[in-house]
């Protein structure tokens, strides 16, 4: 997570805008890092021998509350763990085709000794928050359920919530089930056509 706000531009001295460093520093760790990782793993993994039910195993991506909401402030972590949600539904034809299972956690405020310097307040506050063997027992959970597949549970204290089978459900509700139709017949036409591709570059 940035330590300042990466918002804010700074200029050279010929009064150009410079890139943040801090922004792309957390974006190389939380969401490349993510993308590398993922992408190692299913290659990995996909030569593994199948189980009888098909697996050759699974990959837990760890985003955030962060990544489905955006009321931290935190620009760069916040548009990095919606990132690591992109990839996670990204993932499932390829992931499926391998027979790995891809599935994530989304966890909130967990004090670690990172995050000692901020983290008193918000525990002094009475605000819910997890302990790092509450997140590794959800990260369990998602590795070893079989029948979890492209799944994220929200990991809020004593709260744990299904967030990607529930945006499903709520689809018609929230974009109307005329556009919510539309939207998944699209789906299923790049699905079956293999997605967007740009033409190779020239030069």
């Amino acid at each position: 997570m940035e330590s300042k706000t990466v918002l804010d531009v700074d200029v050279d001295e010929n009064g150009r805008p410079l890139e943040s460093t801090e922004a792309l520093r957390v974006l190389d760790v939380n969401l490349k890092g993510t993308l590398n990782t993922l992408r190692l793993g299913l290659f990995y993994l996909g030569k593994n021998p199948q189980t009888a039910n098909g697996s050759r195993g699974s990959i837990t991506l760890v985003t955030s509350t962060s990544g489905y909401f955006g009321t931290t402030g935190n620009s760069a972590y916040v548009a990095s763990k919606h990132g690591v949600v992109g990839l996670l539904r990204a993932s499932q034809l390829k992931a499926a085709s391998l027979g790995v299972r891809v599935n994530g956690i989304a966890p909130c405020y967990t004090p670690t000794f990172i995050t000692a310097g901020f983290g008193t307040s918000i525990t002094d506050a009475g605000i819910e928050t997890n302990t790092p063997e509450h997140v590794g027992q959800a990260i369990a959970v998602a590795s070893l359920d079989e029948t979890r597949r492209g799944t994220c549970c929200l990991v809020a204290g004593k709260y744990l919530r299904e967030l990607e089978s529930t945006q499903k459900q709520l689809m018609g509700d929230w974009l109307g089930q005329d556009a919510a139709d539309m939207l998944a017949e699209f789906g299923r036409f790049l699905a079956n056509t293999g997605g967007y591709r740009l033409p190779p570059s020239v030069g």
